[in-house]
């Protein structure tokens, strides 16, 4: 009578883990759900904390939120505003204005998803396949690790839309008269591979 009770018990318990792995996996085996963020699910709180760490310590609102370098700022990665501090950059005889990084649908990146932001971090290209105006120094960011930059992309996706129309920077013009700073970068190369000749190899 023991035996016959404890086998029914694992066999309920066995059905009712059964009936939870259907209800956590659904009918596609699990391969529609993801619960490690970006890119390949929804941004978890912690990735979206790590992201706001990465833009805050990282000097981004120095320049993309018009002298309001706090959180709570209202131009808070608005971008270029006149009369404030890095409202605008000359490169030579160019004109470039720091963009809008909140996702306002139309004066922002609110269009943009979690991989053109990462793209424009890693290869500096902006949603248009043109490359970012100096002096935004993505070539540093390039080597961040894919997980530091898809935590970047769900903080910008997260924050507050604010309505700013930043100017057009300008450059060498490109097919359509935007600028193309392709030049600027033509000689760039990749970071040497670790160890470099002057690193340690530490196992």
């Amino acid at each position: 009578m023991v035996r016959k009770s404890v086998r029914y018990s694992i066999a309920m318990l066995s059905g009712t883990l059964g009936l939870g792995a259907v209800a956590l996996y659904g009918c596609g085996g699990g391969s529609n759900v993801n619960t490690s963020g970006l890119p390949g699910g929804k941004a978890t709180r912690a990735q979206t904390l790590r992201g706001r760490h990465l833009m805050t310590t990282g000097a981004c609102a120095d320049c993309h939120s018009g002298g309001g370098t706090d959180p709570a700022s209202p131009l808070w990665l608005a971008g270029s505003k006149a009369g404030t501090p890095n409202a605008s950059f000359a490169i030579g005889p160019f004109t470039t204005y720091p963009a809008n990084l909140t996702p306002d649908a139309t004066t922002g990146i609110g269009t943009w998803t979690a991989q053109d932001i990462f793209n424009a971090l890693r290869n500096g290209k902006g949603k248009d396949g043109k490359f970012l105006a100096p002096p935004m120094p993505w070539p540093k960011y390039r080597d961040l690790t894919d997980e530091d930059i898809y935590a970047i992309a769900a903080y910008l996706q997260s924050i507050k839309p604010v309505d700013n129309a930043v100017p057009v920077s300008t450059g060498p013009p490109g097919a359509d008269g935007k600028p193309d700073w392709t030049g600027t970068y033509a000689t760039l190369k990749p970071t040497s591979a670790y160890p470099a000749s002057n690193e340690n190899n530490v196992p």
